[in-house]
């Protein structure tokens, strides 16, 4: 199995971290919808480290880099990794954890990113405890409650960039290495017949607000493809063998607000008649956003007032 030689794009990431006054970085593979399985535009951990794997997690410093997988994949990470790699495999106790690694990579008051869009924000609050923890541990707080030390390690949001895009997509810009970074797809959707959905959407929708009144929810942000495909009746394929589309979706008690890419609803004529309900007026609108690929799309919102 051929290694992709990674200093390359080590050094320019490095590159970014010096600038930003960053003394790391951390990727998970997952994507801004927290899929397992993503695109090829977002295969991030691939394209930084060569690692093809569906679950790994990755950290780089200045001048480390380490990535955490599972048994699965110990034997492929070993044959895919070249030497500029640290492996460590997730359920051994030899192995060290992520902020024991950072920690013990990095010095005091380091500075860590990440993008807050592809990594939960209960997995951060979990690093940022254990790396009091371990700091405590190695005896550099006096004592673990001292989080404003200015010896601690900090975990930093970096606002609407990911800086593994900004790698690649300049590394393609200049075809080095006959790199590409390609665009997301948004392919045309289906439409799920009742038959075998066994209930309309506005059904469904029926269904989610009362779970929600129950609760005592007022606003329900769904961002995982395949709830917004199921509660919807729709499919897709814009991530290879996954039947899902790019998508987000807010559920409230008077309205329904669909995102979806342009080229996606241009391709599904469709669309707009199997949304429209007389006790749904449908009202469309176009909302820019900026995404990781340092291109300015359009998202369509589809708003659906009740």
């Amino acid at each position: 199995m051929k290694k992709i030689l990674s200093l390359e794009r080590l050094t320019r990431l490095r590159d970014l971290l010096k600038v930003k006054k960053l003394q790391g970085y951390i990727l998970a593979t997952e994507d801004e919808h927290f899929n397992e399985y993503v695109g090829v535009a977002d295969r991030r951990c691939e394209f930084i480290s060569g690692f093809t794997g569906s679950s790994c997690s990755i950290i780089v410093t200045l001048d480390k880099a380490a990535l955490w997988t599972d048994g699965r994949y110990q034997l492929q990470g070993t044959n895919e990794l070249d030497d500029n790699w640290s492996l460590f495999r997730n359920d051994l106790i030899e192995s060290p954890t992520k902020a024991k690694w950072i920690v013990s990579s990095t010095p005091p008051g380091s500075s860590i990113g990440f993008d807050g869009r592809q990594i939960p924000y209960t997995s951060i609050e979990t690093l940022k405890k254990e790396l009091i923890n371990s700091e405590a541990e190695l005896g550099i707080l006096s004592n673990c409650n001292e989080v404003e030390n200015s010896l601690n390690r900090q975990l930093i949001d970096i606002p609407n960039t990911n800086l593994i895009d900004l790698v690649w997509d300049s590394m393609s810009e200049l075809q080095i290495d006959n790199i590409y970074h390609p665009i997301r797809e948004s392919n045309p959707l289906l439409f799920v017949p009742i038959s075998f959905s066994g209930l309309s959407w506005q059904e469904k929708i029926d269904h989610v607000r009362k779970r929600m009144e129950l609760k005592g929810v007022q606003l329900l942000v769904l961002s995982a493809l395949d709830e917004i495909a199921w509660l919807f009746n729709l499919r897709g394929s814009d991530i290879l063998y996954n039947p899902v589309f790019y998508a987000y979706a807010l559920i409230s008690f008077n309205n329904i607000d669909l995102f979806l890419y342009p080229k996606t609803v241009c391709q599904t004529p469709e669309l707009e008649n199997y949304l429209h309900d007389e006790q749904y007026p449908m009202q469309m609108e176009l909302l820019y956003i900026i995404i990781p690929l340092k291109v300015k799309m359009r998202l369509l919102l589809i708003k659906v007032y009740t």
